[in-house]
């Protein structure tokens, strides 16, 4: 599957655009380069940023050894596009994405409905603070998600739109709290598109909730003379590349073996540009959806913030948070280079919190990292490899939730 793809008129303003142009101390290096003003360089980085005609480092001469060609376009002019939006309400199905920058999903509701409406279910069993060993260490994790979702709303209602949050109180009830503002809001939505994931548990969820959403629609055109359409939109996302397009013949194609699984993607290509943010989100406004008996949440009612400011000063919350590790990355301040830790606490789990909650995505690191540092920089090898081992870990889950 392709993800669809929307254009922009100019840059869209971002949080990233707090990385400063410290980068271009850097600027006496000398290699191949062809100087390139991609969304990406625009949305994220306020100096444009050097990039080779290849990715040349230790590991992308194996993995990624095809040239990028220049395009005719820009990503932003080769992601929106025209056409005719349908009349209606597309929801937005938030699950692992707190961020608006390389968002498939959003782009995809911008692009092609009239109104989009972001909904995050929070889970309060899930983000319950635990007692004993790992107390500290669940207090800061719940701190960060609490305020990066207090940041994506921010940044929602900066570009006309805003958060949905829906509160349940365990896992199973994600489909029931999906299929009840199916009935609410009758049919007015013309459209459902969420993120695929890649655990067993993930896709019974997504199993769970579209039957939960399906057994509305069906109630609801029961009870009237005419038909609603409904689209159901699953996309790839937070990861370099698409299971779709790494020519699978089957579950079964996938190498047993990391070193395998990069002679696979060598033979794809370099991972997609990011997406650029979109400028503007069409929502319903919330008295619209208070009159149809649709009320949300603040994080906060769900979230207790328990951590002082010094006590987590170390990393920031959401898309801004994500930038300034990054510029901390590629500019050598970081304490570790892992991304794919299970620990949330530097120096090995830097962005491991921040990848987990979809506040910044791998293509994103992974270009700005190619694109600002040398070929034989440790650092760049260090991304490469751990978002290519995070690539790896994710389609093995997925061919696993294939087979039960």
């Amino acid at each position: 599957m392709t993800n669809p793809t929307m254009t922009a008129t100019k840059p869209s303003p971002l949080g990233f655009s707090i990385i400063s142009g410290r980068l271009a101390a850097n600027s006496h290096r000398e290699w191949p380069v062809v100087r390139r003003q991609t969304a990406l360089v625009q949305s994220l980085i306020s100096t444009p940023l050097r990039t080779t005609s290849t990715f040349e480092s230790v590991v992308t001469a194996r993995l990624l050894s095809q040239p990028i060609e220049p395009s005719t376009q820009s990503p932003a002019q080769d992601c929106l596009g025209g056409g005719t939006k349908t009349e209606g309400l597309a929801i937005v199905w938030l699950r692992n994405e707190l961020r608006l920058h390389d968002h498939p999903a959003m782009v995809h509701a911008c692009k092609n409905y009239s109104h989009v409406l972001p909904v995050l279910v929070l889970n309060t069993d899930q983000h319950k603070v635990v007692n004993g060993a790992m107390e500290a260490l669940s207090i800061a994790e719940q701190d960060l998600f609490c305020r990066s979702i207090e940041e994506l709303e921010r940044d929602l209602v900066a570009r006309g739109g805003h958060l949905l949050i829906l509160k349940t109180e365990n896992a199973d009830d994600v489909a029931g709290t999906l299929g009840h503002l199916f009935v609410q809001l009758g049919g007015l939505i013309r459209g459902f598109i969420y993120h695929k994931g890649f655990s067993s548990v993930e896709r019974q969820e997504e199993a769970r909730v579209i039957t939960a959403i399906s057994s509305a629609i069906a109630k609801r055109n029961q009870q009237q003379t005419s038909e609603d359409e409904m689209t159901i939109t699953p996309m790839w996302a937070n990861t370099l590349y698409e299971w779709d397009l790494l020519s699978f013949n089957d579950a079964n194609g996938l190498p047993d073996n990391c070193d395998d699984f990069s002679d696979l993607v060598s033979r794809v290509g370099p991972p997609k540009e990011p997406l650029p943010t979109p400028e503007e989100i069409p929502c319903p406004t919330k008295r619209f959806l208070l009159d149809l008996g649709v009320e949300g949440c603040k994080a906060s009612q769900i979230l207790s913030k328990m951590v002082d400011n010094a006590s987590h000063g170390w990393l920031s919350p959401g898309e801004r948070g994500a930038a300034v590790a990054l510029r901390n990355y590629i500019e050598g301040k970081s304490l570790g280079s892992k991304f794919t830790s299970s620990s949330l606490s530097p120096p090995n789990g830097l962005f491991n919190a921040l990848l987990s909650w979809g506040c910044i995505s791998p293509k994103t690191i992974f270009h700005s990292v190619a694109q600002a540092l040398p070929t034989m920089s440790i650092r760049r090898h260090c991304a490469e490899l751990d978002l290519l081992l995070r690539d790896f870990q994710c389609f093995s889950q997925f061919r696993t939730s294939l087979s039960i």
